[in-house]
């Protein structure tokens, strides 16, 4: 019988990486999820806090299900827990959560990575529907060469030096993601966490000296599996393949730090990216899928 109980702070997220890393030794590189996805997500800001859930069967932890203030619901169950009751039980804990709120959300969403038939034969039962929007995963062995890097005249790229570097940091993710929630408070908290890595955060400088583009590398060395999460690149100097040159200095970085995979995820609509992570030597591994739900077919 799985139980569950609601996620108490810091020490509960070292112990849902662990899980996750326990999923890479069986799987890599199909993973849904990676342990620095759960450090950017805990360290960004948001108006209200998500719920967090971990499950047991025994005094076995087996996956954990996260809901986001928005009603969003992202889950990762261990590869011996995929089928049989767990999902459907999550399924059930995300509803009277999100009904429960004090203002109950208008629709439900649900992301199930490369979902089973009978994944999807149970939420469409609950009423889920498919929606177009999807996630793509992409995968790249760091084992194969990378190209050098080539920039624009006056253009340099680097790691992050440090504090006095946070606010151009800043200022190009504000930038890149406009509108953004973006702060130096922020920053600062997801340079603390636990998987950060200055050395691994590269940047591209402008001739002027304010920052252009960005890719941050979050290493797992466990599994060696490197994550490029968030990669931009600023307003005003986009189309000269600044991002490019950027992920592949981080790669690069993260390979002579011993990652042997680089992983990162895209919306499915946003062609730019795509095309870049394609050019990049990165091949498609599978898709995250959204399903969603009326609450009013509660």
């Amino acid at each position: 019988m799985y139980s569950w109980r609601a996620s108490s702070g810091p020490g509960d997220l070292r112990v849902m990486q662990d899980l996750v890393r326990r999923s890479w030794a069986r799987e890599k590189p199909q993973v849904n999820v990676h342990v620095g996805d759960l450090d950017w997500w805990t360290s960004f800001p948001r108006p209200h806090p998500d719920v967090v859930s971990l499950w047991y069967l025994g005094g076995d932890l087996v996956g954990w299900a996260w809901s986001s203030a928005q009603a969003e619901l992202d889950v990762h169950i261990h590869p011996d827990h995929r089928d049989g009751p767990l999902f459907p039980r999550m399924l059930e804990w995300f509803e009277s959560t999100s009904t429960a709120a004090p203002r109950p959300p208008e629709e439900l969403v649900a992301f199930q990575f490369e979902p089973s038939p009978a994944d999807i034969e149970l939420l469409r039962a609950r009423g889920y529907r498919p929606a177009a929007r999807a996630f793509v995963h992409f995968v790249r062995d760091l084992r194969d060469r990378l190209p050098h890097p080539v920039l624009p005249d006056g253009f340099v790229v680097r790691a992050m030096a440090g504090a006095e570097d946070v606010e151009r940091r800043v200022a190009v993710h504000r930038s890149a993601f406009a509108p953004s929630r973006m702060t130096v408070e922020h920053y600062r908290a997801v340079m603390a966490s636990t998987h950060y890595r200055r050395d691994l955060d590269w940047v591209a400088v402008a001739p002027g000296g304010e920052f252009a583009a960005f890719c941050n590398v979050w290493l797992d060395r466990e599994s060696a599996v490197a994550l490029l999460e968030p990669v931009g690149t600023a307003e005003g100097h986009r189309r000269l393949g600044l991002a490019r040159s950027v992920c592949l200095a981080a790669m690069g970085a993260a390979a002579a730090q011993g990652a042997d995979t680089a992983v990162v995820l895209s919306d499915d609509r946003n062609e730019g990216s795509l095309g870049l992570y394609r050019s990049l030597g990165f091949r498609e591994v599978g898709r995250t899928r959204r399903f969603v739900k009326s609450v009013g077919a509660l």
